[in-house]
């Protein structure tokens, strides 16, 4: 209803978030449900009531036995504890620590739960402490009829004007997934920009302004007289302009998460895309190269159960949360498949 409404009202039709739930502490194919105490973590539990529901209720991937488990590893799929350290647990480095001694069998499942009891402890008691300061007037202010106020500007609907220097990505073709990678990091950094499709004149115009010269679309124009070249560095660049973006996306925050965002590009670009090219040269080339496109499909097929491998346990190549390695990662495998 709000998408067919925003139109009319001249906003942009919001887009759906499509989040992860909680598992119940029993299980995913068990009902987290508030009139079942011990389905979940309620933000009324007192510490101890926390330590209860963790050590009696949540489900574990772990061995029967302590020999079984040290021989066999936890399955971290259906491990509970675990799955609410990807949530809760800040810190990626422990986090990877934990993944790989817990899948091995080198951590116990009484040990990880002991873990989790007392972040979950902690954060509940923080949820307690700012929901105490909340007060009737506050409360009565969020339920009144009050006016709604005006939309930030660039969530309004832009006006059909004329490519703007700094705001405008050429490229040869509506869609293509550099394109797309350019979209997404502009999404992300909250930054309005159009793609244009730019014609002959100012291709040849683009070509002589742009910064290294050679580089193919897309081209992003900063100024009249500079141009910014290639998917990868336009992305950077506008996830850099917002520095809630950089950090969280790009990994900013500490030299190790970023560094292991930079290793997840340049395997993409490195290991990945000379294949894909292949591909989308075989099928859709003038010239069909079977033989090539059998080797790349191939090698393309290993290095995706390499990135299997790595995302064991995990929804995201880097962190707990959605990093510029995932989104350029999409969109060089995409047009292979």
């Amino acid at each position: 209803m709000t998408r067919d409404i925003a139109q009319k009202l001249k906003y942009k039709k919001p887009a759906s978030i499509y989040s992860t739930f909680f598992p119940a502490l029993q299980g995913k194919k068990t009902k987290m449900s508030s009139s079942v105490g011990s389905s979940s973590i309620l933000v009324s539990d007192k510490p101890n009531d926390i330590k209860s529901k963790i050590n009696k209720y949540a489900k574990t991937g772990g061995g029967q036995t302590v020999e079984e488990h040290r021989a066999n590893g936890c399955d971290l799929e259906v491990d509970v504890p675990f799955q609410y350290l990807q949530f809760f647990l800040e810190d990626d480095v422990e986090l990877e620590d934990i993944r790989v001694k817990y899948a091995k069998g080198d951590l116990l499942s009484g040990e990880v739960k002991m873990i989790l009891i007392k972040i979950m402890q902690k954060y509940v008691a923080s949820l307690q402490a700012s929901r105490a300061k909340v007060t009737q007037a506050d409360v009565d202010h969020f339920m009144s009829i009050r006016k709604i106020e005006k939309m930030p500007k660039k969530w309004l609907t832009k006006s059909e004007a004329a490519p703007q220097a700094g705001v405008t990505v050429y490229t040869d073709t509506a869609s293509n997934m550099q394109t797309a990678e350019v979209q997404i990091a502009a999404d992300l950094a909250g930054a309005f920009i159009k793609t244009q499709v730019a014609n002959a004149v100012k291709t040849k115009d683009l070509v002589k302004k742009a910064s290294i010269p050679g580089n193919s679309f897309p081209y992003f124009q900063l100024t009249d007289s500079i141009v910014l070249t290639d998917s990868t560095a336009i992305a950077r660049h506008l996830l850099r302009t917002n520095q809630q973006a950089s950090e969280t996306v790009l990994g900013t925050t500490s030299a190790f998460n970023e560094a292991k965002v930079d290793q997840y590009v340049a395997m993409a670009s490195s290991s990945i895309l000379p294949h894909v090219r292949t591909i989308e040269a075989a099928v859709y080339g003038p010239k069909e190269d079977l033989p090539g496109h059998l080797a790349a499909v191939k090698s393309l097929k290993e290095t995706c159960k390499i990135l299997n491998a790595h995302l064991e346990g995990k929804n995201w190549f880097v962190g707990s949360a959605l990093t510029f390695a995932d989104v350029h990662m999409f969109t060089t495998i995409a047009p292979a498949f």
